[in-house]
Formats: C-alpha cells, structure tokens, sequence
C-alpha cells in the first residue's frame, strides 16, 4: 500500500487506495487487469435489451462506429472489487452481428466469452479516455458523490479483420 492519504474540507481524510494501472492495447479486459493488481471482480448485469439505433443510448457515439445499423443490443453492468464497485459499463453492439449474439451475452457474464462462443473474436480500434463529474446516476451506480471524478474510456472494438462489433463506454471512480 502507498499510504497516500487525502483531505476533503468538511468530510475529513482518508487513505486513498493504491492506483490501479489501466494499460490500453489491442485486447483489454477490465477483469484480467483487476486481477493483475491482485484486485479480482465480479459483475452484475444491470439490464440487456435490444432496441432501435435512434433509441439507444449514446447513440452518437454507436453510429460513429456501428454506422447506420438499424437495431443494437445494449448491455449494462457493474463491476465490483471487494462488493465496491468500481466499474459502470455500457456495451453497444450491432443487433445483425449474429443472430445468437443476445442468448451468448445473457449466457456469459464475459462478452469476450460470449463472442468466443459465437465464433468472434474482438479487438480494439482505437480508445478514448477523459475525466468528468458523474451524473446522478452514474454517482449512485458508482457510490461515489458527484464531485467525485470518474475516468471515462470510450473502447471501439472490431474483429480482426475490421468488422465493427461493440462500442464499450466505461465508468470509473476516480479514487479507487
């Protein structure tokens, strides 16, 4: 443990958590990084649910990548370290990639197994991270309060060959 500690005016201090290493490449997986730094996860899926491009959340953001699709699949779940969360997530995927793609994600609780099952595999195109204050819910998803920084990863991931599959949006406490 580093032993850093931090003060808040009016909360008091506390012992921050020892950072964790967020390496980018081809293949990143949030779990294999956690367990890496000894911190292993689990996850809770939050909802999956298919619906209209136009609908969908971060609709923007899916279309740059998904293009025109007419219909996507969208996943939400929490990671936890330690029963803390410590990860909010939002996984947009073409709803035509294949037909089984929603029974794999409801079967797996790993979208790299679930695509694995499916005969697919997925690699990162290009990744990009800021910083913000949560919203209301993200705050309350992250147990976190809304002055609280989050990192922010916006993952687009493809096959190898090129094929967009999924365009991931992660939230992290930034203090943790």
């Amino acid at each position: 443990s580093i032993g850093m500690i931090r003060t808040e005016q009016g909360r008091g201090s506390f012992v921050c958590d020892d950072p964790v290493e967020y390496r980018i490449h081809a293949r990143p997986r949030f779990s294999e990084l956690m367990k890496d730094s000894n911190r292993p996860t689990t996850r809770r899926k939050l909802s999956l649910r298919r619906m209209a491009l136009v609908d969908a959340p971060d609709r923007a953001l899916a279309r740059d990548l998904l293009g025109g699709v007419p219909d996507v699949i969208v996943l939400e779940r929490i990671g936890y370290s330690a029963d803390r969360p410590v990860s909010y997530s939002r996984h947009i995927f073409d709803a035509g990639l294949h037909e089984g793609l929603m029974a794999a994600l409801e079967a797996h609780d790993s979208i790299t197994e679930a695509l694995r099952k499916l005969g697919l595999e997925s690699v990162r195109r290009r990744t990009q991270v800021s910083t913000r204050c949560p919203d209301s819910h993200e705050a309350s998803l992250l147990r976190i309060e809304l002055n609280d920084p989050i990192l922010r990863t916006v993952g687009y991931n493809v096959t190898p060959a090129g094929r967009p599959i999924e365009i991931s949006i992660g939230h992290y406490p930034g203090r943790r």
